[in-house]
């Protein structure tokens, strides 16, 4: 019989997850990269779904959004910054944190098609950079 949380929480999590799952679902979460071809949005969810199979991994926020980022593809970094006016991890976590969830929820709905530009198709091209530089003076207006 627990009578503390502390005492059943300890049980539970010793059940659940022993020593070693605990340290090798840590290492999941700081070792963290891009896969290829992986969109931000599934970066992003892939990263926040490692932390949900480890609630109690205690790594610290600030420390958590610096793997998301530095694990990140160059092009997708660039792309991350020229939506944050600057460079991500200068802002403050909590703003860092609505940025990336913003910047994913709208990357999810972009279609891989969509995109990818099109090659003489008579359109404009317009690099990933300068696309994200637009959409955030639009949204600034």
């Amino acid at each position: 019989m627990f009578t503390t949380w502390e005492a059943l929480s300890k049980a539970f999590l010793s059940k659940y997850f022993p020593s070693g799952k605990t340290a090798k679902l840590r290492t999941d979460i700081t070792s963290f990269t891009q896969q290829d071809e992986e969109s931000l949005y599934g970066a992003w969810e892939r990263f926040k779904d490692l932390q949900r199979q480890c609630p109690h991994h205690g790594v610290p926020d600030c420390l958590l959004i610096q793997t998301f980022y530095n694990g990140l593809e160059r092009s997708v970094k660039i792309s991350v910054d020229a939506a944050a006016r600057g460079v991500l991890m200068g802002k403050s976590i909590k703003t860092t944190k609505a940025l990336l969830e913003e910047m994913t929820s709208n990357n999810y709905y972009w279609s891989s098609e969509r995109a990818t530009p099109r090659r003489g198709s008579g359109r404009h091209e317009v690099d990933a950079v300068t696309l994200l530089a637009s959409w955030v003076d639009a949204l600034a207006q």
